[in-house]
């Protein structure tokens, strides 16, 4: 039975592709920064082991050498979602950036050494969207990076570049298939308690500390296709070199609110505020001026690369909401909503 090494196992987008391998039989190698965190992978996706799949852990440092070679080793496939932590108040953007780039190259090298069947790397939209205009936008696409542009979003096309530089840079002999999934803004629930860093909107909706909503629009969704998007990939040998953008549709934040409220979650607000009146607090407030640039305009991510080649369907983001919404408030009690 074949095996997959999944990086980065803990987390959100990663527990999920965990359990769509185990559901389809793989046997499963998943990297942890500590294993302190093994037990929590385990309960997350406990129901999804049987007799004829496995789980197995191994400690990986994006920023440390040891232990890749041996994690990738007797692998068929390997799954790169291995994420640094950005830390808000952390000036530093190397501290983020660095281990983005460094660690896809410690997956890819022993990957290419140990001439794994194809290497499918978790980019984002974030590598393809930024400083661009146009109404639809597709793969052919590159994030024009500033310095004032977001570390996230450094971080994300800096990685992706590496990939597709490093394979391009290999003797044809020694090339290996890689391709990269391109997720827009991803929601749904949670696996574990890491509700995954998209989600936090709809916290915030919940919670009542958005007065009011800013005339944005987010291309979203449902994480379930976003790891069936990674397991499409892995198999189908008609992936190799591309990138796939995995988007479902695009809301205004109004919409999302919508959806939440239409579902009893009264606190959410539904007052749109002026764009001029966001204009005039982005230059005092750090976190509203990262949206500027986008307040009352649309930009649709084009996913039908990934409907064409990978035989990808999304479906049911506005259930995915609503899901997210009701189990953060069934994770009341854990102070998710104080």
């Amino acid at each position: 039975m074949e095996k997959v090494l999944v990086t980065g196992g803990s987390g959100y987008i990663a527990l999920h592709c965990i359990a769509e391998l185990l559901n389809e039989n793989y046997h499963v190698r998943t990297s942890l920064r500590s294993m302190e965190r093994k037990e929590e992978v385990q309960n997350s996706v406990a129901k999804f082991l049987n007799k004829n799949n496995s789980l197995e852990f191994c400690e990986l440092d994006l920023l440390n050498d040891d232990g890749w070679d041996a994690a990738v080793k007797g692998c068929d496939y390997v799954l790169h979602l291995a994420s640094p932590v950005y830390e808000k108040d952390n000036s530093d953007e190397s501290a983020f950036i660095e281990p983005a780039e460094q660690g896809l190259l410690r997956a890819l090298k022993p990957s290419v050494k140990h001439r794994v069947k194809r290497f499918v790397m978790t980019s984002s939209i974030a590598a393809i969207t930024q400083g661009h205009s146009d109404e639809k936008i597709n793969e052919k696409y590159w994030s024009i990076i500033e310095k004032k542009t977001l570390p996230y979003i450094k971080s994300k096309t800096f990685a992706e570049k590496a990939l597709w530089n490093f394979i391009k840079n290999l003797k044809d002999e020694d090339k290996i298939d890689v391709c990269t999934i391109n997720p827009s803004f991803v929601l749904g629930p949670s696996l574990s308690d890491d509700m995954g860093a998209s989600n936090l909107l709809i916290r915030g909706l919940l919670v009542g500390k958005l007065p009011a909503l800013a005339k944005l629009q987010f291309n979203v969704v449902n994480v379930v296709d976003v790891a069936k998007a990674h397991i499409l990939a892995m198999k189908s040998p008609k992936s190799n070199g591309k990138r796939f953008i995995v988007s479902e549709k695009a809301l205004w934040m109004v919409d999302i609110a919508k959806i939440l409220k239409d579902e009893g979650f009264q606190r959410v607000p539904t007052k749109v505020i002026p764009n001029f009146f966001l204009w005039f607090l982005a230059i005092f407030i750090k976190d509203i001026a990262m949206f500027k640039d986008r307040l009352g305009k649309s930009q649709i991510t084009d996913s039908s690369n990934a409907m064409k080649v990978l035989n990808w369907e999304p479906n049911d983001v506005e259930g995915a909401i609503i899901s997210t919404a009701k189990q953060y408030h069934q994770r009341k009690k854990k102070k998710y909503l104080n």
